[in-house]
């Protein structure tokens, strides 16, 4: 905790305009501050400086390993209700963020997860279209070396173990189902990309990156016209630095994004940055999941031993399964797709492996206002900022969509005459998907940030990020968010920054 004076001192800073005091000590100038380093952050960063723009990337964690210490500035409290997990742990602060342990499943959104509202009568539909989004998921595609079983749009392979795997399974009465979406490596295995290796070291050759680590961004410098021209910043030692920048873009996590602007709304009296519609904070989504493993007692043909270091060695082949996707939305169920992942319980690799399957359901969740964050009044971070905290319960509508996704796959494993499940169906209420809470819309009555993801009420504020997203669907969001970050990267340099 920093002691009240010093508290004092720095926020008198962030006075419009702020003049008469001395400024931060450490100063950097940019066209572009970008607040996190994750996939959202990185691709932006990426696409930015091999267009010429100036680019700082600002990241609260450090830049090798992992601390303990960065990450317990994600805590969250309860408000009440129960949260799901521990929602610290859903975002990492470290360079690379959640790149840096994700599993690399990179599906895309599907045309009516963008039109739930006028098609279902739920959530709010998006301001662009499916066909807008289109040439950018082919972008992100090619970024993130993904696979893509279902739209390809890249020259990318894929080893033979997912095909068989999903021919199998078709051959099992699922229907719809493909090789999975999935990052890869040069020899077409599936691998979890991480950020930090693929793309950080050529960015850190570009003499338009900076990369400031264990700087934690707090507030900004802001003029009277509501134009952010500096983020105020703190480091580990408790020392401030200011970082002057033409544009802002929040890539912080569907959670710490908004608790930023709230932060900001907080500080600065006559300027209320996306919450005049009272969705600030609020519409948070996750996805539950329901998962089970079952025996494949009539051993997969043609799949073979995948060879390659880490948890991966263990996979043989992974399919997605579409065949259930949205098909329900009319009868108030959400969508859900499952993944399915073929498994060696055997840790001997010279041993014939076991066979099991380990079906996982992703299914998505509706947005509710009452599923909000808010600022605490008594508890408060090391730099003596207001943690979040969230109220948050499921709704009929998830737990229909979660059941009918358990019962679905039931159903079709009794029909199946090799496979068999050899646990009971769990269900996990959020898998780290965190969803919603800076709702992009077509007006600032509807939600937080316009189609260019400008926030209202901003005059050079972005948010980028599945906290954007109005509606979360049942496929992993980081694709999306990487597509949306190439279509933020043009509007950006066609505003001439």
């Amino acid at each position: 905790m920093i002691n009240r004076r010093r508290f004092l001192q720095f926020t008198s800073l962030l006075s419009v305009p702020a003049l008469g005091c001395s400024p931060p000590t450490g100063n950097y100038s940019t066209d572009v501050a970008i607040i996190g380093s994750g996939p959202a952050g990185l691709s932006l960063a990426s696409r930015l400086t091999q267009a010429g723009i100036k680019v700082i990337v600002i990241e609260s964690g450090p830049l090798d390993g992992y601390s303990e210490h960065a990450q317990q500035r994600n805590k969250v409290l309860d408000a009440g209700l129960g949260l799901p997990y521990p929602l610290g742990a859903a975002t990492k602060r470290m360079t690379g963020g959640t790149s840096s342990v994700w599993g690399g499943h990179c599906p895309r959104f599907r045309a009516d997860d963008l039109l739930c509202k006028s098609r279902f009568g739920y959530a709010e539909d998006w301001p662009i279209t499916y066909k807008e989004l289109e040439n950018y998921y082919c972008q992100a595609e090619r970024f993130l070396s993904v696979f893509n079983g279902v739209n390809p749009c890249n020259p990318i392979r894929l080893t033979d173990n997912s095909f068989n795997l999903a021919q199998y399974l078709q051959a099992q009465g699922f229907k719809e189902t493909v090789a999975a979406s999935v990052t890869v490596n040069a020899d077409g295995e599936y691998q979890p990309l991480r950020l930090k290796q693929s793309h950080l070291p050529n960015l850190l050759n570009n003499k338009n990156f900076t990369l400031l680590n264990d700087l934690t961004a707090r507030n900004f410098e802001i003029d009277k016209t509501g134009k952010v021209k500096s983020v105020l910043c703190t480091d580990n030692e408790g020392i401030d630095k200011r970082i002057n920048c033409k544009a802002l873009v929040i890539c912080a996590g569907a959670i710490q994004s908004s608790r930023f602007l709230m932060l900001v709304n907080n500080q600065h009296s006559g300027f209320d940055f996306g919450s005049d519609g009272g969705h600030l904070g609020a519409n948070f989504m996750d996805h539950n999941a329901v998962q089970v493993t079952v025996n494949a007692n009539g051993q997969p043909s043609g799949i073979k031993r995948q060879i390659s270091q880490g948890p991966q060695s263990i996979q043989y082949g992974q399919a997605h399964i579409w065949q259930w996707y949205g098909r329900y939305r009319e009868q108030g169920v959400g969508a859900y797709m499952p993944l399915a992942v073929l498994e060696n319980e055997s840790t001997n690799t010279t041993s014939v492996p076991e066979k099991n399957i380990r079906f996982s359901i992703l299914c998505e969740q509706e947005p509710s206002l009452e599923n909000r964050f808010e600022l605490s009044k008594t508890e408060q971070d090391e730099f003596g900022d207001p943690l979040p905290m969230l109220w948050y319960k499921l709704s009929d509508f998830d737990k229909r969509t979660y059941t009918h996704a358990a019962e679905s796959l039931k159903n079709t494993l009794e029909m199946s005459k090799t496979l068999e499940s050899s646990q009971d169906m769990q269900v996990y209420f959020g898998r780290h998907h965190l969803m919603g809470t800076t709702r992009m819309a077509d007006n600032e009555k509807e939600g937080v940030v316009d189609k260019n993801l400008k926030v209202f009420g901003s005059k050079n504020i972005y948010v980028l990020g599945g906290s954007v997203f109005p509606s979360g669907g049942a496929a992993n969001p980081t694709l999306t968010i990487v597509a949306l970050a190439m279509r933020l990267s043009e509007h950006l340099i066609q505003s001439s920054i």
